[in-house]
């Protein structure tokens, strides 16, 4: 009771300040208070995994598949962004790396832009210190959040996007009854006991949820208070394994977090500007398409301004999938390979 009582209150707070992702960081803060102070509380791992499921049912709910059609149309643009971004990520890995501050692990799975609760569980199901990494992709949600407020602020026109003709605007879907959103999140569960697949318990939902709304027309609905359990359990999980002796000198760190995500980003930004020309799409468009993470924000900041929403959330879409199903694989034999040869 104590630990869901603090969870709701920094909820509210950081809801009050206008922090994105407030109903994951709140539970998680909560979580690290408690276990600094010496009252940790155990974290079922069946809860986390629950949580996930309903995590990737929401994501399913912010894309719609006739977004997903488009993907044809914006082949060559949609595979030069992913790449574009993904090659960003592993220099600033590798050069980061040089520094011998963060292990590579830890790096890698912090940085990677596949959405933060996906990287946080293969982190932890590879070794790596899952705290940093929860810390990382955070602080790079904070991050990517200003700075796409801030690019759409100086270029309130985005300019058409590619294949014009083959644009998708989003249109109200009508909600499917949450018994569709617990059935995607019991067969995701039971599927994934049986599958070995990277952040199974998340992925497997969002394919189960797309295919559902493709067959359907119906949006998969995830109610509020769905979302702020499922957000609660994988926060409560990831702060549950702070302790006071460790986290001064994670704190410390802080200052080179904060950086290499400046950095990340703005080299995103950067090669935006590659994309726009080569392509002849608008800089905010290809900005929020190259944008590392935070798909649901990137979704809302769209959503208002001229921008080819087919373009941006199927880049984005795909590259979550390329993170998730391609990524770890390499990670785990070239990252690690190279940090035992360092």
């Amino acid at each position: 009771m104590v630990l869901a009582l603090v969870s709701a209150l920094f909820v509210v707070v950081l809801s009050a300040l206008g922090a994105p992702a407030s109903g994951l960081l709140g539970p998680l803060l909560a979580a690290l208070v408690l276990a600094c102070s010496g009252l940790p509380v155990p974290i079922p791992g069946e809860a986390q995994r629950a949580g996930q499921a309903v995590v990737g049912c929401m994501i399913a709910g912010i894309i719609e598949p006739r977004v997903l059609l488009t993907l044809p149309s914006y082949a060559p643009e949609i595979l030069t962004a992913t790449a574009m971004t993904l090659l960003v990520t592993f220099v600033i890995v590798t050069l980061t790396a040089r520094l011998r501050v963060f292990d590579v692990q830890t790096l890698a799975w912090g940085l990677l832009p596949g959405g933060a609760s996906a990287m946080i569980v293969m982190s932890e199901e590879s070794g790596a210190d899952v705290r940093m990494v929860a810390i990382m992709q955070y602080m790079r949600v904070i991050v990517v959040a200003l700075s796409a407020a801030g690019i759409a602020w100086i270029h309130p026109v985005a300019g058409a996007g590619p294949g014009a003709g083959a644009a998708v605007e989003l249109a109200a879907r009508a909600p499917a009854s949450p018994l569709f959103t617990l059935l995607i999140v019991a067969a995701g569960l039971l599927v994934n006991r049986f599958v070995s697949l990277p952040a199974g318990a998340l992925v497997l939902p969002i394919l189960m949820g797309v295919v559902f709304e493709a067959q359907t027309g119906l949006q998969v609905n995830v109610p509020a208070w769905a979302i702020w359990l499922g957000f609660a359990a994988i926060g409560w999980s990831v702060g549950m394994r702070f302790r006071a002796d460790l986290l001064r000198p994670i704190l410390r760190l802080l200052p080179v977090v904060l950086l290499i995500n400046l950095a990340l980003v703005a080299v995103s930004a950067v090669g935006s500007f590659v994309v726009s020309a080569i392509f002849g799409i608008g800089y905010t468009t290809a900005f929020l398409a190259m944008c590392p993470g935070a798909m649901d924000t990137v979704a809302i900041v769209a959503r208002d301004l001229d921008a080819d929403m087919g373009f941006i959330l199927s880049a984005q879409f795909l590259r979550m999938l390329v993170v998730i199903l391609v990524v770890p694989p390499l990670v785990r034999r070239f990252l690690l390979t190279r940090q035992g040869a360092g």
